[in-house]
């Protein structure tokens, strides 16, 4: 099964509790073997994620601090590259990690935070 997980919380919070709660997901993750995944998160500034995720599951650079006024430049950056991970990496489930408006829910099946994609 492959699972793709998006920027959005990792480009919202340095240190935070939702962050912290994917990345101990992450961490168990990376354990099972029958789980492929992947975060797209091209930009991010998130220390957990930086620290505790293996470089491989992660499609991104870590940016320690942001330069003033321009979060929405590098959204939209993220935005694209994470319709081209998704494009590229193929999975069977799309795992938001924070509200996803890019998301057209009229080809997905919602359960709870987490798309199926319907094939």
């Amino acid at each position: 099964m492959k699972i793709i997980y998006d920027h959005k919380i990792f480009w919202s919070q340095k240190y935070g509790g939702i962050s912290r709660y994917f990345v101990n997901i992450f961490k168990n993750l990376q354990i099972n073997r029958k789980v492929d995944f992947k975060i797209i998160a091209p930009f991010y500034q998130n220390k957990y994620l930086v620290e505790e995720v293996n470089n491989e599951k992660i499609f991104g650079i870590y940016l320690k601090n942001k330069i003033p006024k321009t979060s929405f430049i590098y959204e939209k950056f993220n935005n694209f590259f994470f319709k081209y991970g998704v494009h590229n990496f193929k999975p069977n489930i799309i795992h938001s990690t924070y509200y996803n408006e890019s998301i057209k829910k009229k080809n997905y099946t919602f359960n709870y935070n987490c798309l199926r994609l319907n094939s």
